[in-house]
């Protein structure tokens, strides 16, 4: 078992870690004048704790002490209310029914062991936790959340159509109208839209390695086994496609999502170490906005440019007009011909 600490206060009785005081869960009650919180122990006895004022008294350090409370009573002048211990995995259903997320996020890390033991899916909670804020455009809580959750990379992307372009080709698992409708209204104004961007560049960095790795896995003929592809339903080519391309789809979006970081070209450098070194970009999608990006980014369209084969693209925009200019890190004449 593990020790808590219940507290109460005027709109709520609080339980606590009792070794990091911490508040793991929050029981609301309506406004009283007078409160009184008593325990109920298995040989009959009790101890009162009055909570008017929020004041912890002798009740309290009985209750954090004891290791024989099942349930609790709290008691008004209108009312008397029993406040029963129930299961972990009873306690966060009804949390998460509830979206109170947190809460239930809060017990499962505290219990960490009842929770497995009880089958409780946490990746899941941290999932839905994660589109609850981002739909409330807490977008940097949100990934936080999806990264815990290993959502997959598709679904994530999704929920930011505004960065999607047009024509960057998608897993078979993706549906653009799906993603939109997911998203509950895109990121209108500058500040909102490069919020979205940085949130989102820190879930692509985040997967992308082990993105990157599964990919790498099948274009040299690993991957699932064959049973479990029998089982899934799904062939060698299916799996090895739908990968390349969630692989494809995670470094352009990584590029997409830079160039709308605020300031403008502030992840210039970040760019080009992404787009010099071995990468997936879709150049269609990529080329583009790299080429509107200004001069600053023509070192990373020719990076772009050379990692896809295209060569003749290349030597057009490597030129002094494309490539030199007094904007950010842009090089200067001198640094274009040395």
């Amino acid at each position: 078992a593990t020790p808590f600490l219940v507290a109460l206060t005027p709109r709520s009785v609080e339980v606590h870690d009792l070794a990091l005081l911490t508040p793991v869960q929050a029981v609301q009650i309506g406004p009283a004048d007078t409160r009184w919180l008593c325990t109920g122990v298995s040989n009959g006895s009790s101890s009162g704790l009055d909570g008017g004022r929020g004041a912890y008294g002798q009740g309290g350090a009985d209750m954090a002490a004891s290791s024989y409370v099942d349930h609790l009573y709290l008691s008004s002048a209108e009312s008397i209310s029993l406040l029963k211990m129930q299961p972990i995995e009873m306690q966060v259903e009804l949390l998460v029914e509830s979206k109170q997320f947190e809460e239930a996020l809060a017990i499962c890390s505290l219990c960490g062991a009842q929770a497995r033991k009880g089958g409780i899916d946490v990746p899941t909670i941290h999932e839905q936790f994660g589109k609850l804020l981002h739909v409330r455009g807490d977008y940097e809580a949100a990934v936080g959340h999806f990264i815990q959750a290993q959502t997959p990379p598709v679904q994530v992307v999704m929920l930011f159509p505004s960065l999607l372009p047009p024509d960057l080709p998608l897993p078979r698992s993706a549906s653009r109208s799906g993603g939109a409708a997911a998203a509950g209204g895109s990121a209108g104004d500058g500040g909102s839209s490069s919020r979205a961007a940085a949130a989102l560049t820190h879930y692509l960095e985040s997967c992308r390695p082990r993105i990157a790795a599964l990919a790498d896995e099948l274009e040299s003929g690993g991957g699932m086994e064959a049973e479990e592809r029998r089982l899934r339903g799904v062939t060698y080519e299916e799996e090895r496609s739908e990968a390349l391309l969630t692989a494809q789809m995670v470094d352009s979006m990584l590029v997409v999502a830079r160039l709308h970081c605020a300031p403008p070209g502030s992840r210039r450098w970040d760019t080009i170490d992404l787009l010099s070194g071995p990468n997936r970009c879709h150049g269609h999608s990529c080329g583009p906005l790299l080429l509107n990006a200004g001069v600053q980014y023509a070192e990373a369209l020719l990076w772009l440019y050379r990692s896809i084969g295209a060569h003749d693209k290349v030597l057009s925009t490597l030129t002094e007009e494309r490539c030199v200019g007094n904007e950010g890190d842009a090089w200067t004449r001198d640094e274009f011909y040395q």
